[in-house]
């Protein structure tokens, strides 16, 4: 079978601002790829393979067949706003938490777990380090805002704890007297970005209202070997899917500040959890995937949990 055409459809002007993991599970299998932003016309192919992120969610919602023998599949991977075309042929969703959503919503969706290159994270964490953090945007959305007043907290209470925030959204970067900032890290930068995070023992995420539809952030964490602190003002059904018992999740904020303070003076529980982590982020190695038919999407390549 002649290898088929796919228009990578995006909400983006820049295309070399797209992270490759959130796609690499279709276009990497198919082979030749042209690209087209959404507000221009699109240019004839077999697939209009949709990936929307939250800008222009409505454009994406409304795009019709192109021509009459063309395929839609919509990816679902970035944003709770975003929408599956409504002519899509195939949709496409990261967890099993998604696919229920969509159903509710009348949409049926085939699951295709994101996937991390898991062989990158081969650097040794020192669980004996007070380090913790995480990787993030500075915005009101991904960062609680009492999360500010838990690190003044724990900094004060524990000796020689430190709090590093690998930044990706320097246009935000906050001049913070209290973190330590690093934004050297390109979103491409696995290898870099893998080292960096060997400087973490702890993964310290407080979500604000924001929902994941894929924690990348906290599987290369997971990877990682980090021991993982969860807490979130919202429901995170899809962080809860791809950490399962490998983490520890708080429900108040006390909760999560007390947690913290306790884990950064416990090395055993650290590496306990840690290694926990690290074991269950093999399910999300794009090591496991195999290329998929164009036209056989029914089915999962990966398993969602383990």
């Amino acid at each position: 079978m002649e290898t088929p055409v796919i228009c990578h459809v995006i909400s983006m002007k820049h295309i070399n601002l797209m992270n490759d993991n959130s796609r690499a599970v279709f276009y990497k299998s198919y082979g030749k790829h042209i690209f087209c932003n959404i507000d221009s016309d699109p240019p004839k192919a077999d697939i209009y393979f949709l990936d929307c992120f939250i800008k222009n969610f409505d454009k994406f919602k409304s795009f019709k067949r192109p021509y009459p023998r063309s395929k839609i599949i919509s990816l679902i991977h970035s944003s709770s706003v975003c929408m599956p075309s409504i002519f899509s042929d195939e949709i496409v969703v990261l967890t099993d938490a998604w696919k229920t959503k969509l159903l509710k919503k009348g949409f049926d969706s085939v699951v295709i777990n994101n996937s991390i290159d898991s062989s990158l994270y081969k650097y040794d964490i020192d669980y004996k380090n007070k380090n913790f953090g995480r990787i993030t945007r500075f915005s009101n959305k991904k960062v609680h805002p009492k999360f500010d007043k838990i690190v003044i907290h724990v900094l004060n209470d524990v000796p020689k704890s430190k709090c590093i925030m690998f930044c990706r959204d320097y246009e935000n970067k906050p001049d913070h007297p209290r973190f330590i900032v690093d934004d050297t890290i390109e979103i491409h930068q696995h290898e870099k970005k893998a080292k960096k995070l060997s400087q973490l023992s702890i993964l310290a995420d407080m979500h604000n209202t924001f929902v994941e539809v894929f924690p990348m952030g906290l599987l290369e964490s997971m990877a990682s070997g980090h021991c993982c602190l969860l807490f979130s003002q919202v429901k995170q059904p899809s962080m809860a899917e791809v950490i399962g018992d490998a983490g520890i999740w708080c429900r108040t904020v006390k909760g999560f500040k007390n947690k913290l303070t306790e884990l950064l003076n416990d090395v055993d529980q650290k590496k306990e959890y840690g290694l926990k982590a690290k074991e269950r982020a093999k399910f999300y190695t794009c090591l496991l995937y195999t290329s998929p038919s164009p036209r056989d999407l029914s089915t999962s390549r990966m398993p969602s949990s383990a």
